[in-house]
């Protein structure tokens, strides 16, 4: 992984290591050196070889297993999820119902669905800290993109990223009260 990372250029926080069965068992265990190889690892019907005590500080962990999967049985992801979470682990698991051990269109679709749509928790923790700052990004992005002549992509991107932060100041400080 690692040479595919020097030689494409991408760091790992930009990249993502799916694995299923004993590929999910290779692509976990990566998560417990301590040092990070990719920014998002796929469980598909894996397990950890043995219970997990490194919380991987900026990976993201997804994890799918099907119920009535006869080879991998799915209480090891329940088990595994529980643990990471309560040591701080940033962590999805998805037990799908009349599922063995496969992948299927409608795993597919949750895996895509997952990476498309889950904000890894560290950017919301920092999103909430800057909120309690007051420093909820005031700068003038679309402005600042203009003038070094970023595109129109960039600029709705900066505009999501400054109502996300609204927002999370918001919802903090209701919670405040």
């Amino acid at each position: 992984v690692r040479a595919w990372q020097a030689h494409t250029g991408v760091a790992d926080q930009g990249t993502l290591l799916v694995g299923f069965s004993q590929g999910a068992i290779m692509a976990l265990e990566s998560t417990q050196s301590g040092t990070p190889l990719a920014g998002r690892v796929v469980s598909l019907s894996g397990r950890f070889g043995q219970d997990p005590d490194v919380v991987p500080a900026t990976t993201v962990l997804h994890f799918f297993h099907g119920k009535n999967d006869a080879v991998i049985h799915y209480g090891y992801t329940v088990r595994a999820a529980e643990r990471l979470v309560r040591l701080g682990a940033d962590v999805t698991a998805d037990v799908l119902p009349h599922l063995g051990h496969e992948v299927n269109d409608a795993v597919v679709e949750k895996l895509l669905e997952r990476l498309t749509t889950y904000v890894p928790q560290r950017y919301w923790r920092a999103a909430q800290d800057a909120a309690a700052a007051g420093e909820a990004l005031q700068r003038p992005v679309a402005r600042r993109n203009a003038d070094v002549g970023v595109g129109q992509r960039h600029e709705h991107a900066g505009a999501k990223a400054q109502r996300l932060a609204r927002l999370v100041g918001k919802i903090h400080r209701e919670n405040q009260h």
